[in-house]
């Protein structure tokens, strides 16, 4: 089906100019291949050209994960599963955590007829991502198959009520008719025709339907529109087992053959482009018949005790497809960069779950990296084919940063605090370089001489250039306040400029170029990114390697992207739905290692007793931060949860049972509610792209904007008439504000965090991270000098925030969480000085937030684990 776009067939003459046009610039490319079996297998009508153009595709660049993909699926569609297999096995080795490889395998499986492989497929697809549901309706399949109607059922039924659960409409109907359930089957057809009214319906779907209640005639009108149609949909026409009952009527043979003729591979080699066939009807020369035959046969003469389930990806699966062949037909025309990085091969490296940051030597040989336990930091060498850690630096309690190895590789430079070392990269003594440097990393000029580094005063923010040693520092460049540089130059490998990413506004970033001869500075014309924390250049000065978040606003997860240099156009990396912390470049631009992290956050409840063996898990899924930035009790007993699945942001609640979980927001963060239940009070940039907090109110569904600003961890007074928060950059402090809005008021002026109000409304408690000062902070409501401070041993995990600091509900102690040996329990500070009481007894696992029930009964927690570790990403063109 393609969803909201033009039927297939009015796309076809565009699609075959934009590939061909493809192949005249660069007929040597892998992708411009792999683009050109995409669109022989999915609009042209020609699986065998397909499987040519795929095999050509893998002879080019043999680490190309899609070149492998397309050549499977240009086999597995007619029937030669046991080859398909091994080429989907093959991108699969060379990139385990690719999502889609593995969806297609577990189709292959399917058309095989190996269902219970095909259900243990889908089960290590979903163990990937579980967010991919066409994996679970493609399990559905394999169910009907089996005969576990009851099992496949139920798993439509849990498919259903999932963000984009209405894709099973386009399947569940066969089920229905295959099971006897005609009435059911007729009402989905109905719906169906409905659809169909409004937008592009794929005629595949009312024929698995049809086939299902043994109406060949219709099934086959509609086959016979797919394929008129030339709807991605027909690959399947062959070989899927719903259709067998079909397969006997001379009229459906034809179509057949309309789609996989009698021809199979060639034996010779891929041609070249000049001979990669467009014609609109398949090309049938040079025959293998016998193989054809035997796979024929084959699959009409196996029968079944049961048929028919769902499907791959409803709604995804053909637009990717054609998305793909046009989207990639298309960039061919654009301006591409000499340079083109690309994800060919990514390995793990690193295994403990605990790496901060790594550096790459430049010949890409070895890794430095920083490892974390209980708030200490080690460095550590080890080579990046080998396991041979040596330990470099003893743990200490410091924060490094800014870790890279010097041109040579013979030095290791890292940041701590505000001061700049080296030290020598096989051990030895650390030797102090730069003090008053206030980057996340230095970037060395070409011949090794100088470096870059990041100043800030409170006037501006400066690029400085030094030498080697520390010795005869100079501006190079400064920027006024409110705009500030954000600590990361990138030095060309040419000389000529230093790269750095400014931040113009909240969640506004742009790539400035200073030139080293003078001094003069110019943006790169690109579209503003939501963040950048690392800017690094290719080897050829003409591209930039940037980790952030540039293509969707909505999301909060960082990326790893190329930037084009001079135009500025801007470029994904990294397709999964993994989070990245920082990387290093290998010299010659072909290798580059990553943090990258893995966090698992669920919903769970214990009683306030804080009894770790009653505590109850509400949410599942990876990579979804459940409740980690937002958690709170609604009135009626419900749970308001911030969740981020694949990155993007919505608000949800959830009975304390688990049951009816329900998204009431989307792209606000922090979110809470006001004591009645009224008000969400959240924080989103609006429709200016200017940050603050907004209010929406539930019984009308209206929001406003409260404030302007990067508003932090939000709480709303008990008698819901004042928000409390934190504010972040140049006028941090904790401050409030109207529930309707109007002027802020800061009442105090330092890094507070996590502020809970009394429930009598008359102080204000939070977490105070700042020098000696670190620890909880008691003060008026109004303002004014802080009346208690009480050291705590909190340990903020990651870049997560602040675990939550609660008061009880009858005021006379603080809850909090402490982390110790990578287990968290909230820990309970009475007011009056008395030494601090665990509260709960958990074993195991990390606390990322909390909320006590307003009477104190129950605690809603978000609980999970966080890994970080070095991933290498092969650039192997």
């Amino acid at each position: 089906m393609i969803f909201n776009l033009r039927r297939p067939q009015d796309a076809f003459a565009q699609v075959k100019e934009a590939v061909m046009k493809a192949v005249e610039l660069d007929s040597t490319s892998a992708e411009v291949y792999a683009a050109h079996a995409n669109f022989s297998m999915c609009f042209n009508r020609d699986l065998a050209e397909a499987e040519r153009s795929a095999r050509k595709a893998v002879e080019l660049n043999p680490y190309s994960t899609n070149a492998h993909n397309l050549l499977g699926q240009s086999l597995m569609f007619r029937g030669f599963y046991a080859e398909a297999e091994t080429a989907i096995k093959q991108a699969l080795e060379i990139d385990p955590l690719g999502f889609w490889h593995s969806c297609v395998l577990t189709t292959c499986y399917f058309l095989w007829r190996k269902y219970e492989q095909s259900i243990a497929q889908s089960l290590t697809t979903t163990a990937i991502n579980p967010k991919i549901y066409a994996e679970v309706i493609k399990r559905c399949w394999s169910l009907t198959e089996l005969g576990r109607h009851a099992e496949a059922f139920a798993l439509y039924e849990d498919v259903s009520t999932q963000p984009g659960g209405e894709s099973v409409i386009w399947f569940i109907g066969n089920a229905y008719a295959v099971t006897g359930e005609s009435e059911k089957a007729r009402a989905v057809l109905a719906q169906l025709k409905e659809i169909s009214a409004e937008m592009y319906t794929s005629p595949f779907f009312f024929a698995l339907l049809h086939a299902g209640l043994n109406e060949t005639k219709e099934a086959i009108d509609y086959i016979e529109q797919l394929v008129e149609n030339r709807d991605p949909w027909m690959v399947f026409i062959y070989a899927d087992p719903r259709l067998d009952n079909l397969r006997s009527d001379s009229r459906f043979q034809r179509l057949v053959s309309m789609v996989v003729p009698e021809t199979v591979r060639m034996k010779d080699d891929a041609p070249s482009s000049a001979n990669l066939t467009t014609s609109s009807e398949p090309n049938q020369n040079n025959a293998d018949s016998k193989r054809g035959e035997r796979e024929r046969r084959t699959v009409s003469a196996i029968t079944f005790k049961s048929r028919r389930t769902a499907r791959l990806a409803a709604t995804c699966i053909a637009l990717i497809i054609l998305a793909s062949v046009i989207g990639y037909a298309l960039y061919n025309f654009a301006n591409r960069p000499p340079i083109e990085f690309r994800a060919d091969k990514i390995n793990v490296v690193t295994t403990t779950g605990k790496t901060k940051i790594a550096a790459v030597s430049p010949d890409g040989k070895y890794l430095a990296n920083v490892q974390e336990n209980n708030n200490e930091q080690s460095l550590w060498l080890r080579q990046v084919a080998a396991e041979n850690t040596i330990q470099i630096l003893p743990p200490a309690e410091a924060k490094f940063r800014g870790l890279s190895f010097s041109p040579d590789g013979s030095r290791i430079f890292y940041i701590v605090g505000n001061m700049l070392f080296q030290i020598p990269a096989l051990g030895g003594s650390p030797k102090k370089v730069l003090e008053n440097i206030n980057s996340n990393g230095i970037s060395f000029s070409p011949d090794g001489k100088q470096f870059a580094f990041v100043r800030y005063s409170k006037e501006d923010s400066s690029i400085f250039i030094a030498d080697a040693d520390g010795a005869n520092e100079r501006q190079l460049h400064s920027l006024a306040r409110p705009e500030s540089l954000t600590k990361n130059p990138a030095w060309s490998p040419d000389g000529k400029v230093i790269a750095c990413s400014v931040r113009h506004a909240p969640a506004d970033y742009y790539v400035l170029v200073v030139q080293t001869a003078d001094g003069a500075a110019a943006p790169i014309n690109s579209q503003h990114p939501t963040a950048i924390s690392q800017l690094a250049w290719l080897p050829d000065s003409k591209g930039l390697m940037m980790l952030g978040i540039a293509e969707n606003k909505k999301s909060v997860l960082e990326r790893i992207y190329q930037i084009s240099y001079p135009s500025g156009e801007t470029r994904r990396i990294t397709n999964d739905f993994m989070a990245y912390d920082n990387f290093s470049l290998t010299a010659d631009g072909h290798s580059l290692l990553a943090v990258r992290e893995e966090s698992i956050n669920h919903i769970w409840t214990a009683p306030g007793d804080g009894d770790a063996s009653r505590a109850k898990q509400l949410t599942v899924g990876l990579d979804k931060y459940d409740g980690v930035a937002g958690l709170a009790w609604m009135p009626d007993g419900r749970i308001l949860y911030e969740s981020k699945p694949g990155g993007r942001i919505e608000t949800l609640t959830i009975n304390a049972d688990g049951s009816n979980s329900k998204q009431v927001l989307e792209n606000g963060v922090y979110s809470t509610v006001s004591p009645d239940g009224r008000f969400l009070v959240y924080q989103k940039p609006g429709d200016s792209g200017e940050f603050g907090l907004f209010r929406l109110d539930l019984s009308d569904n209206t929001e406003k904007r409260l404030t302007v600003g990067l508003e932090l961890w939000m709480t709303v007074s008990p008698d819901g008439k004042q928000v409390i928060f934190s504010r972040s950059g140049e006028q941090m402090g904790l401050y409030r504000v109207s529930i309707d809005g109007g002027e802020t008021t800061k009442i105090f002026d330092g890094a507070a965090m996590a502020a809970d109000v009394s429930p009598d409304g008359k102080q204000i408690a939070f977490h105070l991270s700042k020098g000696k000062q670190s620890g909880i902070v008691i003060m008026p409501f109004d303002g004014g000098e802080m009346t208690r401070i009480f050291e705590a041993d909190f340990l903020r995990v990651a870049d997560f925030p602040l675990p939550a600091l609660q008061w009880t509900p009858d005021g006379r102690a603080l809850n909090y969480v402490i982390t110790r040996d990578n287990v968290s329990n909230i820990w309970r500070q009475p007011i009056d000085g008395g030494a601090p009481v665990q509260v709960t007894n958990f074993t195991t696992n990390l606390i990322f937030n909390f909320a006590f029930s307003p009477d104190g009964s129950q605690i809603a927690l978000s609980r999970g684990t966080f890994n970080s570790d070095v991933v290498l990403i092969e650039n192997q063109k």
